[in-house]
């Protein structure tokens, strides 16, 4: 698998730019170029990286913001799509 697809996360400032975000990631997935296409599979890997990112275990938690911006909610599932 794989694909040259790599979107620019921090761009996404709207939620226009998240909705179009989440269709390229539909296609994206529909052509068979996301590792993690299987929905549980997406899930398990979306937990793992959001668990890694908030840094409970490291106390990095503190840093994160209250209200993540439609970037950070992008490049959550964006990392989804590879996470192991």
């Amino acid at each position: 698998m794989g694909s040259d697809w790599a979107p620019d996360v921090e761009g996404i400032t709207t939620l226009t730019d998240f909705v179009d975000f989440l269709d390229e990631l539909r296609r994206q997935a529909e052509l068979g170029r996301i590792e993690n296409h299987r929905l549980e599979v997406f899930l398990e890997a979306l937990w793992g990286w959001t668990d890694d990112m908030s840094g409970r275990t490291s106390g990095a938690e503190s840093r994160l913001p209250h209200h993540p911006s439609w970037a950070v909610v992008a490049q959550m599932l964006l990392a989804a799509t590879v996470y192991d």
